[in-house]
């Protein structure tokens, strides 16, 4: 057993390494850097509004310039206006486009890419520091987003009424689209648009949004998920998409608008930290408009020594955002924008995905949600993950062949134990999650150097969403084996220690019970919850679904639950007098009982050890524990000094335990257990003296015959042993009764009715009516058995009168 024991625990070990290749503590602080930027940051003029705050299509564009934009490019405020009329901007918009910039471009021009060391609020609105290329190098170290941003939008197609069965002003509607409805995805709209604000009477723009399909940009394909509560819904794959795609250059890349044909590959000229022998010198961006047309730039710097930018790569991206807002990129068609892009810090080796989605509802309004998964981007923890692994996966065939040599006892048997089932339902999570890992070893590797899809091709963006669905889906299983495998320590522990087996014992004691009130429970939780889904659905996200009212149940169960929002929501009391009656009878009722099932498994559980303490079946509670004391103190006994001083310490101790407890007042528990104990003492007396109730019978009926038997007198003699008087006849009487009970009883049971020999007795007086008791006995034996208290009885009167 110690054999079998010390394996597992290099078992568990194993895949507390494994987990360990899989996590860095520094995924935190890059989750932390995302939502302090992009979540907490203020975008209104009063300073109080942020993400989860957008409600309009107003506030997403304000959003975008004041706090999303300004995140990616060195957190400084928007001070300067770029708002030059935009260069994604109509039909003049092609190959032939001066790249020239205005008078406001100018190395002398404003400029919000500096240190904050100048004046006004932050220190960054005058006659601030321009940063270096080398100090924007390093700031992008901290938080590399050279993969590219992504905006993807999804539209639905402009339908007859009939579509969304309901009466329209206009006579169409534009249905809702959702990937889980395949009907509704006929409705999605591919068709190119685009406002011309130059030119409002043309017909569109030059180079209108166009659709690419998930195939063509190589991103999800079963489409993006909302993580609002309200929503959780997948759209459809696929949309019209725009990029944004910063890097550093050790060549200046002259200013090129079009197609990817018709400009400079930037990868040809790209520094990237997997590129060791290039130097970055420039600081640029490729701004790809509709998928294909695109404009490509670099900061010139200035003439300082050393140079530095002149912030022309952050004025054409937030050109680009505003020329967005003036095409009507947002309009009534709009289901749904996302914003992706994969980020890195690559001194701490951790990258991540992250992912903003605004849902635009039929109704008008916005739902804001967003996502971020991480994951290590280390070459050598990923040769650890091989290596634990395959070492893992050898453990676990060791010990399914263990199991497998366990059957033998029988499969009802083996199955019938607790332990065996998590163990196999281990094993199969852990073939799954083995699986994902080498899917996920296989994937990171290949990712940085893998371009597949047409968009990768053309425009240089790589979507690495695959590495981080199978990096989360490998951790998730990895994470219920690591659980499972920690719970089976209790098993061992509690062989080693029994102690320690208390609470399995009580589970499995109240196993049944607890799977039947669970099935009550969730019956009455689903009762609930249709009530408060039906009544606060409509006012609250908490309960504006199924699901998402149990899961609000769920947690009012806790006590996290906002009874003001419900008032607030409500036109009386009715709903939070339905609510309170739901906590009392969830709480008080069916929370009591599920408490009372556990106490009374733990009661029985209880006796059981007591019986099994009672009958010297039990094995010592602190086992191991109790072992190594005990060896430890015959070791100090055998010791010349030490040995004596023990004993002397031992008796002094069981003196002053004994006083103490005799002097202590026992608390009202343990007059309880005290008097439960002395009960079931009783119990057990009783149960020994009387098997059974049939034992209890029988002897019953035996105490029937033998009474009868000496109810009954004996015959008296006649003719010549006829007594002369009444003493010889009461003598003569008292030899053939004994005779006679002794032939019917036996010497043993006689006993019982004779007492000690040593008994005199003088006959009555017969001058004394019969039974006043007149006859005196003395010695140390029994009394007379007909009168055993010595004043006469019915018996003894007749049988001497």
């Amino acid at each position: 057993m110690a054999v079998q024991t010390t394996l597992y625990l290099l078992f568990v070990l194993m895949f507390q390494n494994l987990s360990e290749t899989l996590r860095l503590p520094a995924e935190y602080l890059l989750d932390k850097q995302f939502v302090d930027t992009f979540l907490e940051g203020k975008f209104d003029p009063n300073n109080q509004d942020r993400f989860v705050d957008i409600r309009r299509q107003h506030e997403l564009w304000e959003w975008g310039n004041t706090v999303l934009w300004p995140g990616f490019l060195g957190n400084s405020d928007a001070n300067c206006v770029y708002d030059v009329g935009g260069r994604f901007n109509s039909s003049v918009m092609n190959v032939s486009t001066p790249p020239l910039r205005p008078s406001e471009w100018d190395t002398d021009s404003c400029n919000d890419d500096v240190w904050p060391d100048g004046t006004g609020v932050f220190s960054t609105v005058h006659n601030g520091t321009a940063f270096t290329v080398k100090e924007v190098v390093d700031r992008m170290d901290a938080y590399d987003w050279t993969g590219g941003i992504a905006i993807w939008q999804t539209r639905a197609q402009t339908v007859g009424m009939g579509v969304c069965n309901s009466p329209t002003i206009s006579g169409e509607c534009r249905p809702e689209l959702d990937q889980s409805k395949p009907d509704s995805l006929q409705y999605q709209d591919t068709e190119p648009f685009g406002y011309n604000w130059t030119h409002a009477s043309a017909s569109g723009l030059s180079n209108p949004f166009r659709y690419y399909s998930a195939a063509e940009a190589g991103t999800l394909p079963n489409g993006p998920v909302s993580a609002n509560p309200a929503s959780f819904r997948r759209y459809p794959s696929g949309g019209y998409l725009s990029l944004v795609i910063p890097f550093f250059s050790e060549t200046y890349l002259p200013d090129q608008r079009g197609v990817a044909e018709d400009v400079l590959d930037f990868r040809d000229h790209r520094v990237t930290r997997r590129t060791p022998g290039r130097t970055a010198r420039y600081y640029c961006v490729r701004i790809v408009w509709n998928g294909d047309f695109m404009h490509q730039l670099c900061d010139p710097n200035d003439d300082n020594v050393p140079p530095r930018t002149t912030g022309r790569t952050r004025a054409a991206v937030t050109e680009f955002w505003n020329d967005l807002k003036r095409a009507h990129y947002i309009d009534s068609a709009t289901r749904a924008v996302t914003i992706t892009w994969s980020a890195s810090s690559n001194a701490a080796a951790v990258t991540s995905r992250s992912q903003f989605m605004f849902e635009f509802t039929p109704t008008g309004a916005v739902l804001a949600s967003y996502q971020m998964e991480t994951r290590v981007d280390r070459d050598d923890m990923l040769d650890s993950t091989e290596f634990y692994s395959l070492v893992s996966l050898c453990f676990t065939a060791f010990f399914c062949l263990v199991e497998l040599m366990e059957l033998r006892a029988g499969i009802l048997t083996y199955f019938s134990n607790m332990w065996n089932l998590m163990d196999w339902a281990n094993y199969g999570i852990i073939l799954v999650a083995w699986f994902d890992i080498g899917d996920y070893i296989h994937i990171a590797r290949s990712s940085a150097t893998a371009c597949s899809s047409t968009l990768c091709t053309r425009v240089g963006y790589q979507d690495n969403w695959e590495v981080m669905a199978v990096s989360r889906d490998a951790k998730s299983y990895l994470s219920l084996c690591i659980c499972i495998q920690l719970l089976k320590v209790i098993k061992f522990s509690a062989m080693a220690v029994p102690k320690m087996d208390l609470a399995p014992k009580v589970l499995k004691k109240a196993l049944p019970d607890l799977i039947f009130f669970g099935i009550v429970f969730g019956i009455s939780l689903l009762a609930f919850s249709m009530m408060f889904y039906v009544t606060l659905g409509p006012v609250m996200v908490d309960y504006s679904s199924q699901v998402a009212s149990i899961v609000a149940l769920c947690r009012a169960l806790f006590g996290d639950f906002d009874i003001d929002e419900i008032i607030n929501n409500s036109s009386g009391y009715i709903n939070v007098i339905l609510f309170i009656g739901y906590l009392f009878f969830a709480v008080f009722i069916l929370l009591s009982m599920f408490f009372a099932i556990l106490g009374e498994a733990q009661a029985t559980v209880r006796d059981e050890q007591r019986e099994a303490k009672r009958e010297g079946t039990s094995a010592p509670e602190y086992g191991v524990f109790d072992a190594a004391y005990k060896s430890a103190s015959k070791l100090a006994w055998r010791l010349p000094l030490i040995g004596v001083q023990l004993k002397q310490q031992q008796s002094k101790d069981a003196e002053m335990k004994s006083n103490e407890h005799a002097d202590a007042a026992p608390s009202a528990m343990d007059r309880v257990e005290a008097r439960q104990l002395e009960l079931a003492d009783q119990l057990a007396a009783l149960r020994d003296n009387f098997k059974d109730v049939s034992d209890i019978k029988h002897s019953i009926k035996d105490v029937r015959e033998i009474a009868k038997r000496l109810l009954k007198p004996p015959a008296l003699s006649k003719g010549k042993d006829r007594p002369e008087s009444a003493s010889e006849s009461l003598k003569m009487y008292r030899q053939k009764s004994r005779r006679h009970h002794r032939r019917q009883l036996g010497d043993a049971d006689l006993q019982h009715l004779d007492g000690d020999r040593s008994n005199t007795c003088t006959p009555p007086d017969t001058s004394i009516p019969p039974g006043t008791g007149s006859g005196t006995c003395s010695g140390t034996g029994s009394r007379d058995p007909y009168d055993p208290d010595g004043k006469g009885s019915k018996k003894s009167e007749m049988y001497s009168s």
